[in-house]
C-alpha cells in the first residue's frame, strides 16, 4: 500500500466517466468539495491482500497525521499512479470501503469514486507537514 497524505486548503473532484467496467456508480460530472481537509491518496499494491490488516494501518497513518495537523474532515481518493504493481481492483475498492467505515465516526469523510476517470482540483498548504508519503 501507498497513500499520500496532503493537508489540503481545497479539494474538487469532477468524476467524467467510468475507468473500469466494475466501478461503483457515481454522479458524473457533478462536483464533489471539501474544504480544511486532509486528503488521502492510495494506491494498494499486489501484495495487500488483508482488507483488515490494510486498511487498520492506514486508519493509524490518518489518525497519527490528524493529531498534527488538526483537521476533522477527510477526502479518500483512490489514486493507482501511486504504484507500479497495483492489487486487484475488487480488494482496493474494499480496502478504501473499510477505511472510510472505520474513521467515518470520528470525521467527515468523503470519498472520490472510484473505478473513474476524475478531473480534481487540489490547494496543499505549505507547510513542512503538508506533505506525507507512507509504504507498507
Amino acid at each position: 500500500m501507498k497513500i499520500l497524505l496532503l493537508h489540503t486548503t481545497a479539494i474538487t473532484v469532477i468524476p467524467r466517466k467510468p475507468a473500469l467496467k466494475s466501478a461503483p456508480p457515481a454522479k458524473q460530472d457533478e462536483p464533489i468539495e471539501m474544504k480544511k481537509c486532509m486528503t488521502v491518496m492510495m494506491a494498494s499494491e499486489e501484495h495487500d491482500t488483508d482488507v483488515e490488516a490494510v486498511s487498520d494501518r492506514i486508519v493509524k497513518e490518518i489518525k497519527a497525521y490528524q493529531a498534527q495537523i488538526g483537521v476533522k474532515k477527510i477526502m479518500l481518493y483512490p489514486y493507482v499512479h501511486l504504484t507500479s504493481k497495483p492489487g486487484k481492483p475488487g480488494i482496493a475498492l474494499e480496502i478504501l470501503q473499510k477505511t472510510a467505515e472505520k474513521i467515518e465516526s470520528d470525521f467527515e469523510v468523503a470519498t472520490a469514486p472510484f473505478g473513474w476517470y476524475k478531473e480534481f482540483n487540489i490547494h496543499v498548504k505549505g507547510h513542512p507537514l503538508a506533505e506525507l508519503s507512507r509504504e507498507f
